[in-house]
């Protein structure tokens, strides 16, 4: 299922950045749903504050350390992308 989600985000932003041609998503979705994604990413690289996140209170175990050096960083930087790509429609 997440797989299937990344795998919608990936060609939404293919066609969002117009590497694709755009014919799977309408026109007006480019605009909501291209700020919707990068705001998921980047909420999701600060967290709940308890599990995930660059703020979370949950230390020590294997995902977390990953989580902070790895995943959060890298949601970050997907959203920050995301959000260049937007600005530079």
């Amino acid at each position: 299922m997440l797989a299937a989600a990344l795998a919608i985000a990936g060609w939404f932003v293919l066609e969002l950045g117009e590497v694709a041609q755009r014919v799977l998503f309408p026109d007006w979705s480019f605009i909501y749903g291209g700020w919707a994604l990068a705001s998921i990413f980047i909420l999701r690289a600060v967290g709940d504050f308890r599990w995930v996140g660059f703020f979370k209170k949950q230390q020590g175990t294997v995902f977390a350390k990953r989580d902070t050096f790895l995943y959060s960083p890298l949601c970050l930087f997907i959203g920050s992308c995301l959000i260049i790509v937007i600005t530079n429609q």
